[in-house]
């Protein structure tokens, strides 16, 4: 199952690159809950996937060559807490964003029930129950 799992999240990243943004939705269940980090100026929970397409959408919009590349990922049980790398430049600007944020995806029969955003990497890793110590 943690295979499977990773394999899921892999996937979810390939498709957020590629902007199929249908693709991933599928991914994820029907209603679907997407906590932004508490620390984001525009904190929220997005419930369902027509909510979390219009979060990715700004996201997009923002930087319109936004890649997000998995650094490290730790299965605990039906949970996974990855570090990405999210990079690109803004749309407007063209002024280079850079930046790690933790994820943690709670999973169920393949498709995504749950995202929660962390700013904060070791807070994610105790919110997942991921020793300091362990590796990928």
């Amino acid at each position: 199952m943690e295979s499977a799992n990773l394999q899921t999240l892999s996937r979810l990243g390939d498709l957020f690159n590629s902007r199929d943004i249908d693709g991933y939705l599928r991914t994820l269940d029907p209603v679907v809950e997407w906590r932004v980090a508490r620390e984001d100026p525009e904190t929220t929970v997005h419930h369902g996937r027509e909510q979390v397409r219009g979060y990715l959408q700004r996201w997009i919009d923002a930087f319109a060559d936004l890649r997000l590349d998995i650094e490290e990922a730790h299965t605990v049980s039906d949970r996974v807490l990855t570090v990405l790398r999210m990079q690109g430049h803004g749309s407007g600007s063209s002024v280079p964003f850079d930046q790690r944020v933790s994820f943690i995806f709670s999973l169920r029969d393949g498709q995504v029930t749950k995202v929660e955003e962390f700013f904060d990497h070791d807070e994610a890793r105790r919110a997942a129950g991921v020793d300091q110590a362990s590796t990928k």
